[in-house]
This record gives structure tokens, C-alpha cells and sequence, in this order.
């Protein structure tokens, strides 16, 4: 990794050199290392700093998915494979239409790649600030729920004809299960960042609405049921789809940046700003392209990270 450092002392001279000596294998493993950074800090965010809740209708832990380490790590992966390819792309097309200096794709490539120590270097300043802020609570008040199965459940609730129904089983199963909650007259609840105060007076002045359709299990075949009380040890959800949640920081009057989704909105911003400036510095010094030029590419690349590519978490 020795000279790397001349990235942040003299960016063009350290690009520039790359020309004619590409480094791949040093820009690989410089990959690996922002990949890999990013992977640790989102298995601290989403499963150290927050806890997510689903009210059904009492508040419980909600197993997603999406939270778990195999998939937290292919979305890092798969976030940073596409950010790869779309500068490498818009880059090599942006100094093919304007007739920039032939430089070859190896040496090309390995100027992105590099960049993303830019990327490293930003995990390793934003890890200390996550550790740092107040853990959040995501409650979870608004979901669809598919193939649900319940255990030890007891619920009370009516059928689209009126009839109430009593249903008390060791196991249940449910094809789809619906959750809102909605204030007392009747306006749904949206998602919302609140603090602690809040989110109790929301709590307060609402309730949940659970309906299930296709209720089966013992001696128990329903296609439709509005619940009213339900109770369970557990269950398990073969997909889940939020909806709407209520974010709740358990830190009191902390300015905006200092909470985690502050930390994480400023890092989203300026992840994709750095590995934009890479590429302007890498056109700039390899291909030889005017600033006129390299600062719409820059640009444009810059839009296609904001809405097209997924965060690294």
C-alpha cells in the first residue's frame, strides 16, 4: 500500500502515474478493503445501534430479511460492483465521445478502483461516530406480512359477515397479514422520525388495524378475519414488505447530524461525492479531458449514484 497516501497529498500527480504504472492488484485490494469496511459498519448499524419492532398489536422483535449478515453482505457487494461499473462505463464513454488520450482500460480501471480508498477512509472516520450516537428503535406500524405462521396464538376477531370468532391454537397459519395502525378518527399513520415524547403521544392516540386472510389450522379454515385481540409466544414470516414505521432515537435534543439516520444521510452524500471526484481526477490525468467536460461527466455520474445505485447500507 506504500504511495497510496499520494492520493490525498497530490491527487492528478498520483493519478497521473498510474498511466504508467497501473498498480491493479494494489487497486484490488484496495477494493476489498472499502468492500469490507462497509460490510462491518453496516452489520454495527443495523445489528448494534438499531432494534426494529413490529406492533402486532403489542410492540415485538421483527426478524427481516433484509438485516440479516448474508444479506447485508451482498447488498455491500452488490452496491459496490455496480458503483464500480458505472464509473468505469460513463468514464471510458465520456473520453471515447470527446476523443480524450487513449490510456488503457487496465490502468483505467485501477484509477476507480483506488479511488474507493477514499470510501475506506470514510468508513473508518464514520465507524467511532456510529458507535458513538444514540441507538434507535424502529417500530415497525404498518406491513404486509406473507405465509405467517403463528404459535400458542389466541385471537378474538370478526369475519366480513359480523360473525365473531374465537380461535385459540398451538399452531396457525396465515397466507397474508396485514398491519396499519391509524388514529382514533380513522387517518392513518404515516412513517415519521419522532422523538421519544412523540412517538408516545402517537402510541397513545391510535391503534392497530390487523386483518388476515387465509386463516388455517386445526379445525379452523377462515378466509378473512379483522382481528381484535391477539396474543402468541411466536412467529415467523416468510416475507415481510414495510410500509410504514415510526424512527425513534433514544438521544435527548441531539442536533439532527449527531443521531444515526443524520450520520448515514451526511455518509450517503458524501461516499458517492468522493468516488466522483476520483473519477474527474482520473479523467483529468489519464485521459487528458478539459474541466468543461469533466465536470458535467462528474456530474452526471454523481445522479446516476444518487438515484440509481443503493447505498453500501
Amino acid at each position: 500500500m506504500a504511495g497510496i497516501s499520494k492520493l490525498l497529498q497530490n491527487p492528478p500527480m498520483f493519478y497521473k502515474s498510474l498511466e504508467s504504472d497501473d498498480r491493479i492488484r494494489r487497486g484490488i485490494l484496495v477494493l476489498a478493503l472499502a468492500t469490507s469496511s462497509s460490510i462491518i459498519l453496516s452489520l454495527i448499524y443495523y445489528q448494534v445501534k438499531t432494534v426494529y419492532e413490529i406492533f402486532l398489536p403489542s410492540p415485538i422483535s421483527l426478524d427481516l430479511n433484509v438485516l440479516h449478515t448474508d444479506f447485508l453482505i451482498m447488498s455491500n457487494l452488490t452496491a459496490i460492483f455496480i458503483t464500480s461499473v458505472v464509473l468505469i462505463g460513463v468514464g471510458r464513454l465520456a473520453a471515447k465521445i470527446v476523443r480524450g488520450k487513449d490510456v488503457s482500460l487496465k490502468a483505467f480501471v485501477s484509477a476507480i478502483f483506488h479511488s474507493f480508498f477514499l470510501l475506506f477512509i470514510l468508513n473508518v472516520v464514520s465507524a467511532p461516530l456510529i458507535l458513538a450516537a444514540p441507538s434507535e428503535k424502529v417500530y415497525v406500524i404498518g406491513a404486509e406480512l406473507e405465509n405467517v405462521v403463528f404459535f400458542n396464538i389466541t385471537l378474538t376477531g370478526y369475519t366480513p359477515s359480523g360473525e365473531m370468532v374465537n380461535i385459540t391454537r398451538d399452531v396457525l397459519t396465515v397466507s397474508r397479514l396485514d398491519v396499519e395502525r391509524a388514529a382514533t378518527d380513522g387517518t392513518r399513520i404515516s412513517s415519521s422520525l419522532v422523538d421519544r415524547k412523540r412517538f408516545e403521544e402517537i402510541i397513545q392516540g391510535s391503534a392497530s388495524n390487523i386483518t388476515m386472510t387465509g386463516v388455517s389450522g386445526a379445525e379452523t379454515e377462515l378466509d378473512h378475519v379483522r382481528v381484535v385481540t391477539l396474543a402468541f409466544d411466536d412467529y415467523v414470516a416468510r416475507r415481510t414488505v414495510l410500509s410504514d414505521i415510526l424512527v425513534v432515537s433514544e438521544g435527548v435534543d441531539l442536533p439532527y447530524l449527531a443521531t444515526l439516520p443524520g450520520i448515514n444521510t451526511v455518509r450517503n452524500i458524501v461516499w458517492r461525492v468522493m468516488l466522483v471526484l476520483g473519477l474527474y481526477w482520473s479523467l483529468r490525468a489519464l485521459h487528458l479531458i478539459s474541466r468543461k467536460v469533466s465536470i458535467p461527466v462528474a456530474i452526471l455520474s454523481y445522479l446516476i449514484l444518487a438515484n440509481f445505485v443503493p447505498a453500501p447500507f
